[in-house]
């Protein structure tokens, strides 16, 4: 029987810097060159960022596979 390989992920906290402009809001994650995003609400930029973590990790794990 093989043996099944378990990969347990690591939990990150980082550092989101959000940014009120005259028209929407803007996010970026210092830590993660490139992790940026926009929105037209404060809520809307969470989500986004959210979102752009999220791809971020994926690339990461792909560029370590």
């Amino acid at each position: 029987m093989e043996a099944s390989k378990i990969m347990k992920e690591k939990m990150i906290e980082y550092t989101v810097i959000y940014e009120r402009g005259e028209t929407n809001w803007g996010a970026y994650i210092p830590d993660l060159p490139g992790c940026v995003s926009i929105g037209d609400t404060l809520i809307e930029v969470q989500e986004n960022i959210k979102e752009a973590m999220a791809q971020s990790a994926r690339r990461r794990r792909s560029h370590c596979i």
